[in-house]
């Protein structure tokens, strides 16, 4: 259902694997993140990634946040990769902490008190 052409369709898919606990479905949440056209699709997908704290992930979500840097980064993929509480992340969030956006800044800062509390 992941691939379904309506995008409703996937949302629902998205939201059942969370709620199955479905951890087999994270590399296909995965390529949902990086090849979706529907960003409300990629944002479900981002979430469900870190609702399932798979380590797997975490590149992946680097690279969404790393992606959006011109613009205002995500902060469900911040806070994604700090309810993961993966170390890869912290590069990103040190980096983070000093953005311009305060709420940028604040979630990161949040996100760095998840991986070391």
């Amino acid at each position: 259902a992941l691939g379904d052409p309506s995008e409703k369709v996937r949302l629902n898919a998205i939201e059942s694997l969370v709620e199955l606990e479905a951890i087999e479905a994270v590399p296909s949440l995965m390529a949902v993140v990086q090849d979706d056209e529907s960003d409300l699709v990629k944002r479900d997908a981002v979430d469900a990634l870190g609702r399932m704290k798979d380590p797997q992930s975490v590149p992946v979500l680097i690279g969404y946040v790393e992606g959006r840097l011109d613009t205002r980064p995500p902060l469900n993929a911040i806070w994604a990769l700090g309810f993961i509480g993966d170390s890869r992340a912290l590069p990103i969030l040190a980096k983070l902490r000093e953005h311009e956006d305060p709420y940028v800044a604040f979630h990161a800062n949040e996100a760095l008190r998840n991986l070391r509390p």
